[in-house]
């Protein structure tokens, strides 16, 4: 019978990564939750998810039929509403680039990823 040696890693193997997208932190607060994202912490109102002009926004979003233009200029409508302009302005900010340019898609997929966190559902 032959004796099994122990096999040794390669000193270059990598360690495997986790592809899930890291949690982001939520904390539960009257009338509402805060998301903290990346530095940042972003105060969202429960009654904004049941707000008129918000609910139709995200329904024309969703429904697909604007153009790449109005899309955008919705999106961005909707971003400022929902957090209001101050956070709304913070978060620009955090995902500028060197030259003060912050790219629409990094901000879209930021405030998805922060809304999806506080509200799964929604």
């Amino acid at each position: 019978m032959t004796e099994k040696k122990p096999v040794a890693k390669p000193a270059t193997a990598k360690k495997p990564q986790d592809r899930q997208p890291k949690k982001l932190s939520v904390k539960e607060v009257d009338g509402g939750k805060i998301v903290t994202f990346k530095t940042l912490k972003v105060t969202l109102k429960d009654a904004a998810f049941r707000d008129h002009q918000i609910v139709r926004m995200m329904a024309k979003i969703r429904k697909g039929d604007l153009s790449q233009t109005d899309g955008v200029i919705l999106n961005g409508e909707m971003i400022d509403r929902v957090l209001g302009e101050e956070q709304a302005d913070k978060l620009v900010k955090l995902l500028a680039d060197d030259d003060g340019y912050t790219d629409f898609v990094a901000l879209s997929k930021a405030f998805n990823e922060i809304v999806m966190a506080a509200y799964p559902n929604s």
